[in-house]
């Protein structure tokens, strides 16, 4: 592998591991084999390359999140692409155009971090279902840069300028998203947390007596 700049990991569907380049290529490693394989724009002539995410769908796809160009769909096999943008007269589209994280939770539902807040993206549809801020309830913020799922079902939802906000995803089977409501937590010198730039969340061994740890930016 030749990349100067890794800008991110993902779990790959066969054990492997899924690495984005910030330009021209994205890969996956095989660890059994020691084996990598690169993607670039000979493999998929029309895909922007400048890359902030990546995961696997499962199904013989993969996610990848863009610098500016979107979210695209890729079949590493056929080299089908699909790109979405976000499309100031449809509320449907993809909020921003930045995606800096992507999460599959155990529902198999599709979260994608923007840099004007949270989506939930339908591959069936092709339509993406969005969290504004401004709505009443609504404590998500914009600059998302990390998605946790925590062991108890919650989304930790990290932001540049707005912490980290909760959610449980079970709550999803509610008819009308109005209903959701996303819990903030504090930000103090004392019992909260230190900073409201949080890019990267993990959740550590001691998560059934604790919090998760989150990573200022």
């Amino acid at each position: 592998m030749d990349e100067a700049n890794i800008m991110a990991f993902g779990k790959a569907s066969d054990g492997g591991i899924l690495i984005a380049g910030h330009y021209n290529n994205f890969f996956h490693y095989d660890p059994r084999t020691e084996k990598f394989t690169t993607f670039g724009h000979k493999d998929f002539p029309t895909l922007h390359m400048a890359f902030r995410s990546i995961a696997d769908d499962g199904l013989g796809n993969f996610y990848l999140g863009h610098a500016g160009y979107g979210f695209s769909v890729v079949n590493p096999k056929t080299g089908q692409t699909e790109n979405y943008v976000h499309d100031p007269v449809n509320p449907e589209s993809l909020p921003g155009n930045n995606v800096r994280c992507i999460h599959i939770d155990i529902y198999k539902n599709v979260w994608l971090g923007t840099n004007h807040g949270l989506a939930l993206f339908n591959p069936a549809t092709k339509k993406f279902t969005t969290f504004p801020r401004e709505k009443s309830g609504q404590t998500i913020y914009d600059n998302i840069y990390s998605i946790m799922e925590a062991d108890d079902g919650r989304l930790w939802i990290g932001s540049d300028l707005g912490g980290v906000s909760l959610f449980d995803i079970r709550d999803l089977s509610l008819s009308n998203k109005e209903k959701l409501r996303f819990e903030t937590l504090p930000i103090s010198d004392n019992n909260g947390l230190s900073s409201p730039n949080v890019h990267d969340i993990l959740q550590d061994s001691l998560a059934t007596s604790g919090l998760p740890t989150t990573a200022p930016g």
